[in-house]
């Protein structure tokens, strides 16, 4: 589990976008989708060993771990580290259920959210990237499944 680059600085629109087009979603996406997205990226930095949710909390926000390590656990006490370029949090909210594990930092964290109300909206007026993310899912759950 790495870290990741710390920013000494919230990052401008364009440095944004950079970061963004790491993830494969992003990667390929309609540039006007992308800068409207990162328009709405917000930048939280969190002390080590604060809680950023608890299970049962509301998903607003879909979070990408920027910079730091985060402990996740699950209801049954099974926990992960996650370093670095990590998304919290983007199916539950997307979902809109509530949270289904802990977030914890045990280093200090930077995360960057967007609400789900906002990726919903993106995702509407841009159909295209509404696929390549029904695609991405669709991946992640085949390889989950297999034996």
């Amino acid at each position: 589990v790495t870290p990741g680059t710390y920013l000494e600085r919230t990052p401008t629109l364009v440095e944004k976008m950079i970061v963004m087009r790491r993830s494969s979603m992003w990667a390929a996406a309609n540039l006007d989708a992308l800068a409207e997205l990162c328009r709405h990226v917000e930048e939280v930095r969190i002390r080590a060993g604060e809680l950023v949710w608890e299970i049962g909390d509301p998903s607003v926000y879909s979070t990408r771990l920027e910079y730091g390590i985060a402990l996740c656990t699950n209801e049954k006490g099974e926990s992960v580290r996650v370093g670095g370029g990590h998304v919290l949090g983007g199916l539950d909210a997307i979902a809109g259920t509530p949270r289904c594990y802990r977030v914890e930092t045990e280093t200090e964290c930077i995360f960057f959210r967007v609400r789900a109300a906002t990726q919903l909206g993106i995702l509407e007026a841009h159909p295209q990237l509404a696929a390549r993310m029904r695609h991405d899912l669709s991946r992640v759950i085949l390889a989950e499944q297999a034996p």
